[in-house]
């Protein structure tokens, strides 16, 4: 009688967890389990006793799949559910202009980089088109595809030399292929560096290795020189014109991400985030470490530089709230934070900030949160100008154009086909009525 009593519980509680259409493997599994043990014991009822150890273990198991699955129904359809992080969807204006960018499908996580003049962009993903983008942004016009013949290659991350002339990239490959015009096998995971000359989108050199992926990538603002950072944690100082290692900064624990490398403006020193959470400031001449700050959690995924080399912002993919944090990086402190409410293990969507930036002037931050949208906000007075959510379904990267008056921000409306955004940021004293700009077209003259 126990075991029929049980399978008809496990039953019940996994036709519940049917109903809310989750974990359907599991429990068709447990549903089977539980008929066995009403079979089970009925036919101990019928006279075969010796099948009641058999009837109450099947059914009892039944029943704690009902229970486990039954939880995670409830869990999925509200217990805990947070909706915090939607206030910062509510504001939706139409962008100034939109680039729609080519192929029209694109593999997920796409890397961007916009040049110093905000003339020219550098896009791309990994997957089956592996080549690197570089478009016209004031025509939206792709002028080069950049490939790099390497087979199986995953570009991770690309950068402007400081004229806008040259550029590089750098990702990985996957194990056991063979480069096109390398004619050698490769084995494992392997990083590989390219140097492209714009002009005529010509590759000038590359570069192959093992046992890493370069994850980010930085152009110095004064000469020939870029930074890579990859899974292992190192950073590595390249001289382009030798395609050779100068030195390396060595002290994170963790992997440097996309967007977790900034040079200052005199290109005497290098901010670096990683996923051990600190992020540090080197001096790039010697390699040593001349600040570090920790706010006690890990995963930096964003960072950003103000033009004096005063401050710092790192967003993080741990902590409270997933933060902004702004540092004072003479004194190694943190001076504010900011952060998308809500624990993001229960909002069904990513609300961490994935890309930030200074304004020109200093005095402002955008903030790009994963499920698309821009926060312009005020470093000075710590508050919000204006928002708006201009990708509906992810946002990977949001910069101030060259004179500070657009945001431009790129993400996708749906699963596959990419756009840049520019929003007119609106007048200061009327930003928080409006939260838009009738401005027509960014000013993207370019500043020498």
């Amino acid at each position: 009688m126990v075991s029929l009593v049980l399978a008809v519980i496990a039953c019940l509680g996994i036709g519940l967890s049917l109903l809310g259409c989750v974990t359907f493997v599991v429990a068709g599994a447990g549903l089977a389990l539980g008929f066995v043990g009403i079979v089970v014991a009925v036919g101990r009822r019928r006279g075969f006793p010796w099948l009641s150890v058999a009837g109450a273990s099947v059914s009892t198991l039944a029943l704690a799949v009902s229970v486990v699955t039954s939880i995670i129904f409830l869990v999925d359809r509200g217990i805990g559910h947070d909706t915090r992080w939607k206030e910062y969807t509510e504001v939706s204006y139409d962008p100034n202009r939109v680039i729609a960018l080519s192929p029209g499908e694109l593999p997920i996580m796409p890397h961007f980089a916009l040049s110093s003049s905000g003339q020219g962009a550098l896009y791309g993903g990994y997957g089956d088109d592996c080549n690197v983008y570089y478009l016209d942004m004031n025509t939206g016009e792709v002028l080069a595809a950049l490939d790099s013949n390497v087979s199986s290659m995953s570009v991770q991350c690309a950068a402007f030399s400081p004229d806008g002339k040259r550029a590089v990239s750098a990702g990985g490959t996957y194990p056991n292929v063979t480069g096109r015009d390398v004619g050698q096998t490769v084995h494992g995971t392997n990083w590989f560096l390219c140097y492209w000359d714009l002009s005529n989108g010509k590759r000038l050199a590359l570069r192959r290795g093992g046992d890493d992926w370069v994850r980010s990538i930085a152009y110095s603002p004064v000469d020939d020189k870029v930074v890579t950072g990859g899974d292992g944690g190192d950073i590595w100082l390249w001289d382009l014109g030798t395609m050779q290692v100068v030195h390396k900064f060595v002290g994170h624990s963790s992997g440097i991400k996309r967007r977790c490398l900034v040079w200052s403006q005199d290109g005497k020193a290098l901010l670096s985030g990683s996923w051990d959470g600190s992020i540090r400031l080197w001096d790039v001449d010697s390699g040593k470490e001349i600040a570090h700050m920790d706010p006690g959690y890990g995963r930096v995924v964003s960072l950003a530089l103000s033009l004096d080399g005063k401050y710092a912002m790192s967003s993080y993919l741990s902590g409270p709230d997933q933060p902004v944090i702004l540092w004072d990086i003479q004194k190694q402190q943190e001076v504010n934070r900011f952060g998308i409410p809500g624990n993001p293990w229960q909002t069904r969507q990513s609300i961490e900030v994935t890309s930030t930036a200074f304004s020109p002037d200093g005095r402002t931050a955008l903030f790009g949160t994963d499920f698309g949208t821009v926060i312009w906000w005020d470093i000075q007075e710590w508050r919000q100008i204006a928002m708006n959510r201009l990708h509906e379904e992810e946002l990977y990267f949001v910069a101030f154009s060259a004179d500070g008056s657009f945001s431009i921000s790129v993400g996708k409306d749906d699963l596959v086909h990419h756009e840049v955004k520019f929003w007119g940021l609106p007048a200061r004293d009327t930003a928080g009525v409006q939260g838009h700009s009738e401005r027509q077209q960014p000013n993207m003259e370019r500043t020498e």
